[in-house]
């Protein structure tokens, strides 16, 4: 029905409209807009509120903020609030408290549960980014998950997010542990398995395929088997440390996070099992079959399609489906740059120095940017709007622990894990390379008289010497993934421009199907760079001002050169071999 107004809409028209509004401040807006609009909402208060409050905080997360607000809002213990313990809490009242369905009804968040929840879509966004590469399409950085895959990828994340923080891997130390008694560890496990047994059966199959998902993403950091044996932990950090051994290639984020030494620890009867053991009593008890392990679990009940799942490599057909590289995913390839040098160059220390050395340049990192690891600003009406939600924990959204420490990348072998390639390798020796562009005990002194300072660093500053240079490469930040990403884009580039060089030319017809914009197997891919690397290196160093010495006649099959340093700068090496082997 219409009253009489300048507006020629009806009153329940006006009403849907307000509720429609995507904040609190545009709701504000509109209503000093039109005195019709004003006398609507002065008719309706407390359902439009209702409805724009719900608006307001849903567009923080999307469709999954039901889960990721009780995931906010359910009263966990925390450091900080250690009067709140759940050891003989009863575990329906536990599965049913805050449940998602819970109404806000018109009630505002605090300034710090809403800091949380944007730190924590962030951190999903993250996860769910990195899911779409590894699983479901390989060319796209970013998700291209279909809205419902969304969902089902966002809601098992908060829903293990809350499970994390309720039982929380930093909750209890070793001593601890043994003083809670069999009789309580028990009913522990009771409590978990209830808290899941809440969710229908095809929703815990998407916790199962996100938790494969972080399985994964472990086991590829993983340098030792004592840290394989340690998933299980490394779980109870949740999507948080899933998220930070994702970023950071490395378990040692996760440990500092979780407070923990792997060294020193052992898994206990608290966490083995700690999500698996739950579920499979569930799985038991309605009478489905357990989920397969493996790749396919990863994405079963989360992917309704793949793309590329059946492509081939452009150059042998060997098929590779999500495994192929592509320039969407270099930035993942498991591989240090000196490793694509010409057989034997791989083990000059010269070079390996040096080209390490420019490639930690590619690209620089922007210092002044925030770290997507430390939690937003206030700042923002919404924040500063007053409103408590009693027993709200806000510590840590994500589970485990709260440090927000930078850390080295070190890679690790993690072939056998459901990410494959896109996981690192072992040195020589199986000794791990350390940090993603590491080069295991090589120290970082060039001592190269004249070495040649390659292009991508511009010119020779005059009197620029091997201590400067070193200086340079030490305190050099930048992006590891981008700079793999960089270091590629440029050799393809190089390789596409060389013709301008008529010997080159003539060998370059062998590569001219090789582009950076097709799917290679790995093998492909590193036959080509370590075929064009090394001369595109060469032609780097010339154009930084190097002259290169006399060419050594073995070239880049020179044993010399690994052993004898003298010889390894007083010839250049980065040539064709005219004796022995080709």
């Amino acid at each position: 029905m219409r009253a009489l107004s300048t507006l020629p809409l009806d009153d329940d028209i006006i009403d849907r409209i307000l509720t429609f509004c995507p904040t609190l401040k545009s709701l504000q807006c509109m209503i000093l807009l039109s005195k019709a609009f004003h006398r609507i909402f002065q008719t309706r208060p407390k359902s439009i509120l209702r409805a724009v409050t719900y608006n307001h905080y849903y567009n923080i997360v999307g469709p999954a903020f039901p889960q990721a607000l009780r995931a906010v809002r359910y009263p966990c213990w925390n450091p900080d609030n250690t009067q709140r313990q759940h050891e003989q809490d009863d575990p329906e009242e536990m599965a049913t408290a805050y449940p998602e369905d819970f109404d806000l009804d018109g009630s505002r968040m605090t300034a710090e549960e809403i800091r949380w929840l944007r730190k924590s879509a962030k951190m999903v966004q993250t996860l769910e980014n990195a899911y779409s590469l590894t699983q479901k399409d390989r060319t796209s950085k970013t998700s291209v998950l279909s809205p419902q895959e969304s969902l089902r990828f966002q809601r098992a994340v908060y829903r293990i997010c809350l499970y994390a923080r309720i039982f929380s891997g930093d909750r209890y130390d070793l001593e601890e542990i043994e003083e809670l008694g069999t009789p309580t560890i028990n009913h522990i496990w009771r409590q978990r398995t209830a808290v899941l047994a809440q969710y229908p059966t095809e929703e815990l199959f998407e916790i199962h395929a996100v938790i494969q998902f972080f399985r994964g993403i472990f086991e590829g950091v993983c340098e030792h088997e004592i840290e394989r044996n340690m998933i299980d932990l490394f779980l109870s950090t949740g999507p948080g440390g899933a998220e930070r051994a994702w970023e950071f290639r490395t378990l040692e984020a996760v440990e500092d996070w979780l407070g923990v030494r792997v060294d020193d620890e052992e898994i206990t009867p608290l966490y083995e099992g700690y999500i698996s053991r739950p579920l499979q009593e569930i799985w038991v008890q309605r009478g489905v079959s357990k989920p397969e392990s493996g790749v396919g679990a990863v994405t079963k009940g989360i992917l309704d399609s793949i793309v590329g799942e059946n492509d081939t490599c452009s150059q042998c057909g060997t098929s590779g489906g999500l495994k192929l590289l592509t320039q969407a995913n270099w930035s993942r390839l498991s591989i240090v740059p000196s490793a694509l040098l010409k057989n034997r160059l791989k083990e000059n220390k010269t070079e390996m120095r040096l080209l390490r050395a420019a490639v930690e340049k590619l690209p620089p990192k922007d210092e002044d940017d925030e770290s997507d690891h430390n939690p937003p600003g206030d700042g923002g009406d919404e924040e500063s709007e007053d409103g408590d939600a009693a027993g709200a924990n806000t510590s840590n959204p994500l589970g485990g622990g709260d440090s927000d420490d930078e850390h080295s990348d070190a890679e690790s072998d993690g072939d056998d894990s459901a990410l494959g390639d896109f996981l690192p390798v072992q040195g020589p020796n199986n000794s791990s390379f350390g940090s993603f562009f590491g080069l295991g005990g090589f120290p970082p002194v060039l001592g190269s008289n004249n070495g040649g300072f390659p292009s991508i660093f511009g010119s020779v500053p005059s009197g620029f010497g091997d201590d400067d240079f070193t200086k340079l490469v030490t305190k050099a930040t930048y992006d590891e993934e981008n700079a793999m990403e960089a270091f590629l884009t440029i050799v393809f580039e190089w390789v596409a421009n060389r013709k301008t060089d008529a010997a080159a030319s003539a060998s370059a017809g062998d590569w001219d199907a090789w582009t950076s914009n097709k799917s290679y197997c790995r093998p492909c891919l590193v036959k080509f760079l370590e075929e064009h690397v090394w001369q595109w290196w060469l032609d780097e160093r010339v154009k930084g001002g190097w002259t290169p010495p006399e060419n050594c006649w073995y070239g880049y099959n020179c044993k010399t050169m690994v052993h004898k340093q003298e010889h390894a700068k007083n010839k250049n090496h980065l040539c064709v071999p005219i004796k022995g082997d080709p």
